[in-house]
């Protein structure tokens, strides 16, 4: 039984480090190219994945210890800030424009009345 968990624990941090391995930029591998990480991983298993997560790995977590080479450096985009839309004059002007069509059509109503003769009214009771 306890050899069996050894096997499985060998297994699993060698597991461990080849996925690890496989997911962290090639820049960023240190001290050998990711390739012979590799082999040296599969070729001694324990040993060569505890100098993966002792040498090779980058040393803060997804951080590149070297700069790729590839990757071009990036301004940051200037962002232009709008006003919110109850400081936007634009926008507040426009709710004034459209309240004062809704009372002006209001006061046209009220002052047209009922019965004028542009429609019957036939749901009034009698």
């Amino acid at each position: 039984m306890p050899e069996e968990l050894l096997v499985l624990l060998v297994v699993g941090v060698v597991l461990w480090a080849l996925v690890e391995l496989l997911q962290t930029p090639g820049a960023a591998v240190r001290t050998l190219p990711r390739w012979a990480w590799a082999v040296l991983i599969v070729a001694l298993p324990p040993l060569g994945a505890v100098a993966w997560f002792l040498l090779g790995r980058p040393q803060a977590a997804g951080v590149p210890s070297r700069p790729a080479p590839t990757m071009p450096l990036r301004r940051k985009q200037a962002y232009v800030s709008r006003p919110a839309p109850d400081d936007d004059p634009e926008f507040l002007a426009l709710l004034n424009a459209r309240a004062d069509q809704q009372r002006r059509l209001r006061r046209l109503e009220e002052d047209l009345g009922p019965g004028d003769g542009s429609e019957p009214e036939t749901d009034r009771p009698e």
